[in-house]
């Protein structure tokens, strides 16, 4: 398969990371994650609505024996069972045009993620493996899902213009927020603001969608 070429045509792409009730005001949440899922939700809404981004919203979830597994014995909160209602997206995320991914540890699976690159894009995996257009990750937390997931966005797609939104994500606390922004910066995947990832979404929409 192609490269992209250049000039060409490339939609923007959004992925919302575990933006569900149990980080924001349930069993792991915090009040900085309540502050930021408001925005996070008029974030996502402009950019698909707006400029035409593609969403992708991970989901954290755990059967009834997470107490069991080894990640309940080391993190001894229950959180997003599947089905409850912590499991479930913050009110707004719900959309008919996002891809939901269900994980079950911290990063997604690279099937499941490649899967839904696949759809929203309309591309093949060699496609996606090549694709140059602008990626915004972002959601909870900073230090432990939403870097987990860009650090197997920038495997599944080492061509992107891969950026996490900082002030769209909520940490433990902000100095390891601050310390995975670096980690990830380190990989390549600078942080932007909720405004300057508006900006060049708009910028991009005003060239016909085309990236230089």
């Amino acid at each position: 398969m192609e490269e992209n070429n250049e000039h060409e045509i490339v939609p923007p792409v959004c992925v919302a990371v575990d933006v569900q009730n149990d980080f924001i005001a349930g069993s792991l949440g915090s009040e900085w994650a309540a502050e930021v899922a408001p925005n996070i939700v008029d974030f996502c809404r402009k950019a698909m609505e707006l400029y035409n981004a593609r969403l992708i919203c991970t989901k954290d979830t755990h059967g009834i024996n997470y107490m069991d597994t080894r990640e309940g014995k080391v993190l001894p909160v229950s959180h997003c069972i599947g089905g409850s209602e912590g499991w479930k997206l913050y009110e707004g995320m719900d959309s008919p045009r996002a891809y939901d991914v269900e994980k079950y540890t911290f990063m997604s699976d690279p099937q499941e993620m490649g899967r839904a690159l696949q759809d929203r894009l309309g591309l093949s995996g060699c496609d996606v493996f090549h694709h140059k257009g602008n990626v915004f990750v972002y959601g909870f937390c900073t230090s432990i899902c939403v870097v987990a997931n860009a650090l197997l966005l920038r495997g599944l797609m080492p061509e992107a213009n891969i950026m996490v939104v900082a002030d769209l994500c909520a940490d433990i606390d902000g100095e390891s927020h601050a310390a995975a922004l670096r980690v990830m910066a380190n990989n390549h995947i600078p942080s932007v603001s909720a405004d300057e990832a508006l900006e060049m979404l708009r910028e991009q929409d005003a060239a016909g969608g085309e990236l230089s």
